[in-house]
């Protein structure tokens, strides 16, 4: 029985840490993936400009301005930001730097992102992003999710053939989170709990 109990908590201490490593991504439906490192919201839907081959900032910024998504008014959506003190790979304090190497754990240089399907992202595509920071008055910073690096372009085109970029909206806090529905690990703790109660119940039996 004591070798039950023991193969049962070292079972959930491992699902436990198996949660832990992954990244904590939370998809609440509907498009609506949360970061808990940043307490933000990203929309899976890449905006690919009026004709499908890129948008100027301009035009993303009004996109992303004008969203209506998981019951948030208009103008609560934007570009996601970028920080301004860093010029090429591995620039994780920006949010699609986060994003890129945190929590999908992909490499500075590429690979990046292969194909639309980055679990749970199912709309994330292999090409330059819009950020809603500046470089400077002509120039917002941009993401490439191929290669993982940030770097700066003209609002009216782009490095890319003369094309505009895409663009990924971001929304402050949990989105469409869904209530009174525990987190995996919230569930693990208690069950680790739970478990570590039966346990001493059946000792102290024991001994009584």
């Amino acid at each position: 029985m004591k070798r039950l109990f023991l193969v049962i908590v070292l079972a959930v201490v491992i699902g436990f840490a198996t949660i832990a490593s992954a990244n904590s991504l939370v998809n609440n439906g509907n498009g609506l993936i949360y970061d808990p490192n940043l307490n933000i919201t990203w929309y899976d839907y890449s905006y690919t400009g009026p004709s499908g081959a890129g948008a100027t900032w301009f035009q993303a910024n009004n996109w992303a301005a004008g969203l209506t998504v998981g019951g948030t008014r208009v103008g609560s959506w934007s570009l996601p930001t970028s920080d301004n003190s860093c010029s090429g790979y591995n620039c994780t304090g920006s949010q699609m730097g986060e994003l890129y190497y945190t929590q999908l754990g992909l490499p500075a240089g590429g690979p990046g992102v292969l194909s639309s399907s980055q679990s749970p992202f199912t709309a994330l595509l292999s090409n330059p992003y819009w950020s809603g920071t500046w470089y400077d008055p002509d120039a917002p910073w941009f993401f490439h999710f191929y290669y993982g690096i940030q770097y700066y372009g003209y609002q009216y085109n782009t490095m890319i053939g003369g094309n505009g970029l895409y663009a990924l909206a971001v929304h402050s806090g949990d989105v469409g989170a869904p209530t009174g529905v525990p987190e995996p690990a919230t569930v693990l703790l208690l069950g680790m709990g739970i478990v570590g109660l039966a346990g001493f119940r059946r000792i102290k039996g024991r001994r009584g």
